[in-house]
């Protein structure tokens, strides 16, 4: 059992969740002349500046609710087929008064109510391919002149007192009651006046509760507007239903995703900055809204047929490579409905789907530009995303559509030629070809490219600079789905390139390459990466291995020093002759000084010339002694160790 939760309607301004919503100044309920931004605040940056004007819109927010019965098989005979859902319908007479003080709305007539459910029924059974269909269990009328909707709270009290009789006293908040599986409690109340939506409900046209996954047996309640004193109020409540309905089933709302700068593929854990979700601005889904007046219900879109397991000729993991997929309108008997294919770096879903504004359940072509949304609604290719579970900006799962182009003038869809990429570059879609006319189909190509791993490793951690015995570099490309795809592997340490390798895709060298390090590589440490560079850039990504490291010591060093003769007489000079050697080194260089005790008798700056060797003449003494000769080599630079000699004896006599 399952308690039902007790919903508050968002705060769009300052709610932790980047939204913006619609507004309507125009004469249906489903219309949006004017887009509301959120106000800028810590946590949420200014929007686009659209035209002001009050909301309008299917549902404020949908809200998560589970009937206690939902697991429980309804007694009703008409249940016994799985596709039926149950809809028990209370016509609501709520006493709207107007300024005479006589009621406005009246009862919405059996007729009326008939036609609306007949309209949502054969809606849903071809938008699920069968699996959803609708059945009017009872239609029932209820009169409380005291109701209230102009929030979640008067929406509850609504519900719990029409449900009263069939539900029980306080039924919404019972821990037993509420409706069975695939059954479905409706209200339906009459608009207000001559009201399409703005003043009535304080601009919501309806409210349905949404379990927490999506499911063809699901059942829930709904509220929703419809009929009155005019036609046109009676022109969108199919849209108003089958949306609810669709809540009701699981699915979350469907919108669109606007970044002020050029982001096609914004992150939807977390929006940047300068990104917003425009919740319901999709006119080409259900699970949005219509966006122009009294233009029927637009199909829903693959995302939502996918999550609620209904979508037939439907293309998904298209696999690496490059392919064409010729696409037919979604809805269409015949043809490829639509791809999904998943980034294989990012792991994100995107679905690719030809939406056309034909009968039975258009889309509607509209362009939000001269309402402060640069962003033209049209048939065309067009590609949609859902929203994690972790997002912090968005519903999980809630529909959210990439529009295609720069911030000054966006479209809903991709036009002929255009591509899309996704933000880590291993999926490109192009719509190569986008058919008119009677039976219209788009070619959409599909590449999606492997991001092969490397490995990268060092025969040893250390060397000696100017050793012949030196490190050697190996990396290793992974192969994707067997394959090990061709190009080139570069070594290198920064900026600096080492060396390429052609990376070998055959036989038991397969993916593997090495370089050996340079025996002149400086003392330190050396940090160094592999990168992978494809043959075919459609094949493959460009990919970098991690980073492996071998420290460089300096090269050592030996002095020897002899002096001769080692006995001489006051006032006669001696020579020593110095020898320098370096490991790996045929003629070292670097100063090198003689010392008698501690005082320095010459620096030499050694040269290639010198050899390794020189000799310098010591001083001549006038008194008698034994005197402590050394020679210090300096070392070159930091490749090259300082050494000093073993000290060598002159006696004076």
């Amino acid at each position: 059992m399952h308690r039902p939760a007790r919903p508050s309607r968002r705060d769009h301004a300052t709610g932790a969740r980047r939204r913006a919503s619609l507004a309507s100044l125009a004469a249906a309920a489903l219309v949006a002349t004017g887009l509301v931004a959120p106000a800028a605040s810590a946590t949420t940056p200014a929007a686009p500046t659209p035209v002001p004007g009050p909301e309008v819109v299917v549902d404020h927010e949908s809200f998560p609710y589970e009937s206690p019965r939902s697991d429980v098989r309804s007694p009703l005979r008409a249940l016994a087929d799985t596709s039926v859902h149950a809809l028990h319908v209370v016509l609501l007479d709520p006493g709207w008064a107007d300024g005479t003080g006589k009621p406005s709305g009246g009862w919405i007539t059996d007729a009326q109510a008939t036609a609306l459910t007949d309209e949502v029924h054969d809606y849903w059974v071809d938008q699920s391919d069968g699996a959803v269909s609708t059945t009017v269990a009872s239609l029932t009328r209820f009169r409380y002149p005291g109701a209230r909707c102009a929030t979640v709270d008067d929406i509850l009290d609504i519900w719990n007192r029409a449900g009263a009789s069939r539900y029980g006293t306080n039924w919404i908040e019972s821990e037993t009651a509420g409706p069975a599986q695939r059954e479905h409690f409706v209200v339906l109340a009459p608009y207000r006046g001559s009201d399409l939506g703005e003043t009535t409900c304080a601009g919501t046209l309806g409210l349905g509760s949404v379990p927490p996954t999506a499911s063809t047996s699901h059942g829930g309640i709904v509220f929703g507007l419809y009929g009155g004193r005019t036609a046109a109020q009676l022109s969108d409540g199919a849209h108003t239903l089958a949306h609810e309905l669709g809540h009701n089933l699981g699915l979350q709302h469907a919108g669109t995703v606007w970044c002020d700068s050029n982001r096609p593929d914004p992150n939807l854990t977390r929006f940047p900055s300068d990104c917003y979700n425009y919740a319901y601005v999709d006119s080409y889904d259900v699970m949005g809204t219509a966006l122009a007046p009294n233009v029927g219900v637009p199909a829903l879109s693959s995302p939502g047929r996918t999550r609620l397991g209904v979508h037939k000729d439907h293309l998904t993991s298209p696999g690496y490579g490059t392919r064409t997929v010729r696409l037919s309108p979604l809805g269409s008997a015949t043809g490829t409905q639509a791809i999904s294919v998943v980034d294989p770096v990012s792991r994100s879903r995107y679905y690719v789907e030809f939406r056309q504004s034909s009968a039975p359940w258009p889309g509607h072509a509209v362009d939000l530009t001269s309402q402060g949304l640069p962003l033209r609604f049209g048939d065309g290719v067009r590609v949609v995303r859902l929203a994690p579970a972790d997002s912090a900006d968005a519903f999980k799962n809630e529909q959210v559509l990439l529009p295609q182009g720069t911030p000054s003038g966006r479209t809903s869809f991709l036009p002929a030629g255009r591509s899309f990429t996704t933000a880590t570059g291993a999926l490109t879609l192009t719509a190569s070809a986008v058919g008119t006319g009677a039976a219209p189909v788009a070619d959409v190509r599909v590449v999606v490219r492997s991001a092969p791993p490397v490995t990268l490793t060092a025969s040893k951690s250390t060397q000696t600079y100017r050793s012949s015995s030196v490190a050697t570099l190996r990396a290793t490309l992974g192969a994707v789905d067997g394959t090990i795809p061709a190009g080139t592997i570069t070594f290198k340490e920064g900026t600096t390139r080492l060396g390429a390798v052609k990376v070998p895709t055959s036989g038991t060298s397969a993916g593997k390459v090495s370089l050996a390090l340079p025996r002149t590589l400086g003392a330190g440490k050396h940090s160094f990466k592999a990168v992978f560079t494809p043959a075919d850039p459609n094949v493959a990504l460009r990919t970098v291995s991690g980073a492996t490291s071998v420290t460089v010591s300096p090269a050592r060093s030996t002095v020897a020093l002899s002096v001769s003769p080692t006995r001489v007489s006051t006032g006669t000079s001696a020579k020593a002759t110095v020898k320098v050697s370096v490991a790996g080194v045929t003629n070292p260089t670097g100063n090198t000084s003689v010392y008698v005790g501690s005082t320095r008798i010459k620096t030499v700056k050694l040269t290639a010339a010198h050899r390794g060797t020189f000799t310098v003449s010591l001083p001549r003494y006038a008194t008698t002694g034994t005197r402590s000769v050394k020679a210090v080599y300096a070392g070159s630079s930091a490749n090259v160790a300082r050494a000093t000699s073993a000290v060598v004896r002159l006696t004076v006599v």
